[in-house]
């Protein structure tokens, strides 16, 4: 709208009425200016009535034409969204799954940290063994006393106990500790895996987001141009 034409319309209220975003003649008034109009100069009536007929009608068609595209585009739209539903519900069910096999493995660990040893299995019983057999040996050799050589066989059978279980204990020890290292390895493997399918189910819960909104906007563009084709062929 022009400068000329707004100071107009501003200044006879009366004579106008706001449709969307255009102003028109109310219709108690609109068929008058018509035929004043006609009678004043019929030829270029019908000219300009011609112009604005064609005008509105292409106008209607581009509108017309936007609206179909922004339905097609709606319903596009709405199409996609129960995918994305679904792909969320398929990564809230593989990381539950997955926080099981977690769990599983928690517990596993915990119960291999705890297993029983017998003490005759520890540390501590190889060093002592081995400590007297090298005191009741080194007694047996070298401490010239009456029976101090009776101290060699207890020695010998010392130092033999202290291998025997130095032998029979690291095999067990390895296979606790490797099998302790394969589940926290796989355990951080599936942590590693929770957080990447955390990852794509957050992005697919903003896809979610997007796409109302998109089909929101389209929503009221579509309202505001069947507003524009009422007005026009009002």
């Amino acid at each position: 709208m022009s400068d000329q034409l707004r100071k107009f319309v501003s200044k006879n209220p009366n004579f106008f009425e706001k449709k969307g975003s255009h102003y028109v003649l109310h219709s108690d008034i609109h068929d008058l200016v018509k035929e004043y109009a006609r009678l004043v100069n019929p030829e270029e009536f019908e000219r300009v009535r011609d112009m604005m007929d064609t005008i509105r009608k292409d106008n209607s068609a581009d509108l017309g034409s936007a609206i179909r595209e922004n339905k097609a585009e709606i319903l596009s739209l709405k199409e996609k969204l129960p995918q994305i539903t679904d792909s969320i519900q398929s990564y809230d069910n593989e990381i539950r799954a997955t926080d099981i096999k977690m769990d599983k493995l928690q517990s596993e660990i915990a119960d291999r940290s705890r297993e029983y040893t017998p003490w005759y299995y520890s540390s501590l019983a190889f060093w002592a063994l081995a400590f007297l057999g090298v005191g009741f040996t080194y007694i047996g050799i070298f401490v010239a006393t009456s029976g101090a050589s009776s101290f060699l066989p207890i020695g010998a059978m010392c130092l033999l106990g202290s291998v025997w279980l130095q032998s029979h204990q690291t095999p067990k020890r390895r296979t606790v500790s490797h099998r302790l290292e394969m589940i926290e390895f796989e355990s951080q493997r599936l942590q590693a895996h929770i957080h990447l399918l955390k990852v794509k189910r957050a992005t697919y819960l903003q896809q979610t987001i997007i796409t109302k909104d998109a089909i929101d906007k389209l929503l009221r563009s579509v309202r505001s141009d069947e507003l524009k084709i009422k007005t026009l062929n009002g």
